[in-house]
């Protein structure tokens, strides 16, 4: 740990989450740095401009200022590099991306085998509009309301009334759960098929729950 009074020598400084240099501290840091990298797990804003977190400019001028360099960025993803491409020099943005990335050891080979008559779809997400569809048509093509299905969400206890318009227009055959009420392993291993469908102007970085999904083998 260190603290930004510290006098130190770093040849290389990352960081992992752009707000951070939305608002920064007025004085530089003590630190002499290299070179800083800027790995951009979220884009600016969402599509149609909602949900603003950061001005790429204001990042790169408040690192400028607090570390004496310019940082260089790297996308998560190919939907970040789209916002950001036209906001950077492109001598200060990466020609690859760096995706997350999940240790398959910690999710193959956990899964048994279901039994019985109901196809258990499930999903989990941070519970925001922005992780589920806009509107009660999509969500009823995408998660079934027949009772042959049983659709299982965890993360969804606030949006999911908020779509529905209300706790009793939710299908008798949805399961919602809080957000983070079960091991995400746990989860994957209680259901038949993991289905994620988001809001149509997310701008989506890096679908983590998606790639766990798939590690599962779910």
């Amino acid at each position: 740990e260190v603290l930004p009074s510290d006098f130190l020598h770093a040849r290389l400084v990352l960081l992992r989450y752009p707000p951070i240099l939305q608002f920064t501290p007025r004085h530089p840091f003590a630190w002499k740095i290299d070179r800083a990298f800027v790995v951009a797990n979220q884009a600016p804003s969402e599509e149609d401009g909602a949900d603003l977190r950061y001005l790429v400019s204001d990042c790169v001028r408040n690192a400028r200022q607090l570390f004496g360099v310019d940082p260089f960025w790297v996308p998560q993803g190919p939907m970040v590099r789209r916002a950001i491409e036209p906001l950077l020099p492109s001598t200060l943005l990466s020609q690859r991306d760096n995706p997350g990335i999940v240790d398959p050891s910690e999710w193959s080979g956990t899964r048994r085998k279901r039994t019985g008559t109901q196809l258990r779809i499930g999903r989990y997400s941070r519970d925001t509009e922005m992780k589920f569809p806009a509107s009660v048509e999509t969500m009823l093509k995408v998660y079934p309301s027949d009772g042959n299905f049983v659709v299982d969400i965890m993360g969804g206890t606030k949006t999911v009334p908020n779509i529905f318009g209300g706790d009793r227009n939710v299908p008798s055959n949805w399961v919602l759960r809080p957000y983070g009420s079960m091991s995400p392993q746990d989860f994957l291993d209680s259901i038949d098929v993991f289905v994620y469908f988001d809001h149509p102007t997310t701008v989506e970085a890096f679908g983590r729950s998606i790639l766990e999904a798939m590690a599962s083998g779910c």
